[in-house]
């Protein structure tokens, strides 16, 4: 059944973006024990991101499935508490491909049993697994809010990002397979940061910032066929070359990693960021030091820590 949709959301590069906001049920829940309704929400809010964080950035292999990432249409999704005083509100913003009743669909369907379990703390929800498609989304728009701006930096879907991380992935995998000898250096020499230290100058060009040469042991080939997409940023490695690609761009360098830094801005009054003969050093950063990087638009890089002390990476 097709229902009419009179949409508040807005789009962008094929992005587009959901923004809702229920109110709590006030008092306590009818149970044993003296919880409110936005206590349990508080706790079950702090376990499922406790849950997601675990699942990305400690295990290797997450204990209990996504069932966000299960979508891969989704490219945020962020739940709030907001108001000082009763009645509360429960705050979802969520960036999605395609357009609303396609995603809408997905998420009755294989998202629903979470969003039940999380919006049933809230007045007038009709939960998916007792309501059809069109009761559902009809509730979702009563309570969707109005977006009046909304921004997204990339044209890329979830399923490109995946893809092209999949091919990060696969290109380190080969180097190791391929340069085995890497790992019997000392310590030092085997990490590839210290080997990628010997990549001066660097040289701006139409397609990357290009270094003479990098250490022989990690010399590697271009790939055959070029990838569509490299994402602006990235680092990567063709033969004894080493650079940083300028713009989101195809490619076929051995891509190693990225850096959160814009290596040309044309608004910038200097808009390369590297220059004919500057020496360039590649330090390692975790993901959370990238992001802040990359929000505070940083143009003269991070000095990286000293000798003995925690590696960072630009």
């Amino acid at each position: 059944m097709q229902i009419e949709i009179q949409s508040k959301s807005k789009s962008l590069l094929g992005v587009s973006d959901l923004t809702l906001a229920a109110t709590i049920k006030p008092g306590l829940i009818p149970a044993l024990d003296s919880r409110s309704y936005e206590s349990r929400l508080r706790f079950l809010l702090k376990t499922l991101n406790a849950l997601r964080v675990s699942s990305l950035e400690v295990e290797p292999t997450p204990l209990i499935a996504d069932a966000v990432d299960r979508i891969r249409a989704i490219h945020s999704f962020r739940l709030a508490i907001v108001g000082e005083e009763p009645p509360k509100r429960l705050l979802l913003s969520v960036a999605f491909d395609g357009g609303w009743e396609p995603y809408m669909r997905r998420i009755w369907r294989d998202l629903g049993p979470l969003l039940d379990v999380i919006f049933c703390n809230c007045e007038g929800y009709l939960d998916a697994h007792s309501h059809d498609f069109p009761a559902y989304a009809g509730w979702v728009q009563s309570a969707q809010i109005n977006t009046e701006f909304f921004y997204n930096a990339s044209s890329l879907t979830v399923n490109d990002l995946h893809y092209l991380r999949g091919k990060v992935a696969d290109d380190l995998h080969a180097m190791s397979h391929e340069r085995p000898h890497i790992d019997a250096a000392d310590g030092r020499e085997s990490d590839p940061a210290a080997l990628l230290k010997q990549a001066l100058p660097a040289l701006p060009s139409g397609v990357t910032y290009r270094s003479v040469s990098v250490d022989e042991r990690i010399a590697m080939p271009r790939h055959s066929t070029p990838r569509v997409r490299v994402p602006l940023g990235s680092v990567g490695i063709a033969g004894v070359q080493t650079g940083v690609y300028p713009a989101e761009t195809p490619g076929g360098w051995q891509l190693v990693g990225r850096t959160p830094l814009k290596p040309f801005d044309p608004d910038r009054a200097e808009p390369f960021l590297i220059k004919a003969g500057d020496a360039v050093q590649f330090y390692a950063i975790d993901h959370d030091r990238f992001l802040d990087i990359e929000r505070e638009g940083l143009v003269v890089p991070p000095k990286p820590p000293s000798e003995g002390g925690s590696r960072a990476s630009s």
